[in-house]
């Protein structure tokens, strides 16, 4: 989860070169709480296969294999599936699909349902074949390639859509709710323009980039429209009640590629130091998995279901505390989809990456073989020195 500007470290949907929390090559967890090794490289197998799969159409047999993979236990392997919607258009039921994918309670899954439709609004409408005329010629091309009338939006998918906008503030994870505005914008969802004013109003910048430009595709695609913060600011992290002292803190990790370890500076990022020291000593991370790993740049973890959405229950996004020191190889930053979104994600460099400088929170030094790990591989357990 977390902001993940595209070219950087990232907790949401990043896909290239950079660190990031969402649809990067992340290892799955199964459901959620995790199904030990042998779950986590099957895994691993069934999202090859569902790539695979993606390289043809989804008709007779394929369709149904894919199906079976849309009803995955395995999350990431979900996900998967559902991604291939964007490209497909073949499969013929795929609002429902998409509108059960909304309401499903792994948070990952319904973003990537909502990702889908920005990108793809059409898939949320019942498309049905277009007639001929006369002056058409002769159709050499499959049925699924008929030209096609895409009627309105299913009921189904924009009462999903609005549900997720109207959660209480702060109950949904931030990558998620920005990705279910996005998807209110692309379906030109007029009802929703009262939650999207609302959301104009938040406290948190990445909520009202996303609501401004869904409130401009709902004016009929004029940009301009700007979302102010609100004067009086948000609320304060609970975490200012219980700073730690200005004192390095060091956190070993027992994992499956070794002992590692890193050194948290809390004179950098005094709240986000504060966040992950607790985190770690109530245990968070113990059993948590590295979900993505791509060499020569940054090692990540920290996602409860080890797929890059979201963090831990019940604590809000972490206002991202920059600063002017560069991210070179064992630096340790907090991962973000967007401003102010960070929580329990970070990430480790591999090398020196001047492109992050600035962007993230760096929160201090790792040490040992943190390049060692792959996708899939597991946090055991970590203990707080001192």
């Amino acid at each position: 989860m977390a902001c993940d500007p595209g070219a950087g470290a990232g907790t949401g949907t990043g896909t290239g070169t950079d660190a990031a929390t969402g649809t990067g090559a992340a290892a799955d967890t199964g459901t959620g709480t995790g199904t030990g090794t042998t779950g986590v490289s099957e895994a691993i197998g069934l999202r090859a296969q569902v790539a695979v799969l993606g390289r043809d159409k989804l008709l007779g047999e394929r369709l149904a294999a894919w199906r079976a993979f849309l009803g995955s236990p395995h999350n990431r392997v979900r996900q998967a599936a559902l991604e291939l919607l964007e490209a497909h258009g073949e499969v013929p039921d795929a609002p429902a699909l998409l509108a059960e994918a909304l309401a499903a309670t792994d948070e990952g899954v319904v973003s990537v349902a909502a990702e889908v439709i920005t990108k793809q609004p059409q898939r949320a409408s019942k498309a049905t074949p277009r007639k001929k005329d006369k002056k058409d010629k002769k159709d050499k091309k499959d049925d699924a390639e008929t030209p096609t009338v895409v009627g309105e939006p299913s009921p189904a998918i924009t009462a999903a859509i609005a549900r997720l906008l109207g959660r209480p503030a702060g109950e949904l994870d931030a990558e998620v709710l920005s990705s279910a505005i996005d998807a209110a914008g692309a379906l030109g969802m007029k009802d929703a323009a009262a939650p999207l004013e609302t959301l104009c109003k938040s406290s948190w910048p990445a909520l009202r980039a996303h609501a401004a430009k869904a409130l401009d595709a709902l004016g009929g695609g004029k940009a301009g429209r700007t979302c102010e913060a609100p004067p009086a600011g948000g609320d304060l992290p609970a975490e200012l009640a219980n700073l730690l002292p200005p004192t390095p803190v060091r956190l070993v990790f027992e994992t499956d590629a070794g002992e590692v370890s890193i050194t948290l500076d809390p004179e950098m990022a005094p709240v986000t130091v504060t966040r992950i020291v607790e985190l770690a000593r109530s245990g968070y991370y113990d059993g948590i998995l590295v979900h993505r790993v791509v060499p020569g740049f940054v090692t990540q973890f920290g996602a409860p279901h080890g797929d890059g959405y979201g963090g831990p229950g019940g604590k809000p996004a972490l206002r991202c505390e920059t600063s002017p020191l560069p991210f070179s190889a064992l630096d340790v930053g907090v991962a973000l989809a967007g401003r102010d979104t960070g929580s329990s994600q970070l990430f480790v460099m591999h090398a020196r990456h001047p492109h992050l400088d600035g962007a993230y929170a760096w929160v201090g030094l790792a040490a040992g073989p943190w390049g060692a790990f792959v996708d899939g591989d597991r946090i055991q357990r970590v203990k707080v020195v001192p």
